[in-house]
């Protein structure tokens, strides 16, 4: 499952949130390392002095734009065999239309849908609708935290992540 990177940076700036200054907080799971006397995280090693004088929001762009790096590098090693293991399921596109992707992931795993299936996409309230109007006044929110050296970074991802996984 994929997520637009507006909804990973706000998820990301909500406790318990990876971009915020991390205690021994029993709910994150990312091993962190303490660097003078702050913890960071593995994934802001080699970058941690930034990653302190950032503000949340900022931090959470720079770990989403690093992480997304790291991804497409690893995917683009893979042979066309590991690939062709690999599924990638835009989360915007599932919500909306469940059945037809809970049918692709049933094929690619040769398994079917249950009925526990069925209750975990009524307990998540799936299919829904997404109203766009509220992507809108999150981006506004953070369009407010952000440094413009972020809000380039972010308009990047977002703009790869839409050409790839929600424009036919």
């Amino acid at each position: 499952m994929v997520r637009h990177p507006v909804d990973l940076i706000i998820k990301n700036n909500k406790p318990p949130a990876f971009a915020n200054d991390l205690q021994l907080n029993p709910r994150l799971w990312a091993p962190v390392f303490k660097i003078k006397n702050r913890y960071i995280p593995y994934y802001a090693l080699g970058w941690d002095e930034e990653f302190k004088r950032e503000c949340s929001f900022n931090r959470a762009i720079k770990i989403l734009q690093r992480q997304t790096e790291k991804t497409r590098m690893k995917y683009k090693s893979l042979s066309k065999t590991q690939k062709s293991q690999i599924l990638f399921i835009p989360f915007e596109k599932f919500v909306v239309s469940p059945y037809k992707y809970l049918d692709l992931i049933s094929n690619f795993i040769g398994s079917e849908v249950t009925g526990k299936t069925k209750r975990a996409l009524k307990m998540q309230k799936v299919p829904r609708i997404i109203n766009p109007v509220v992507k809108e006044n999150i981006m506004k929110l953070i369009k407010e935290k952000i440094s413009k050296e972020c809000l380039d970074i972010l308009d990047d991802l977002i703009n790869k992540y839409e050409q790839k996984y929600l424009i036919p």
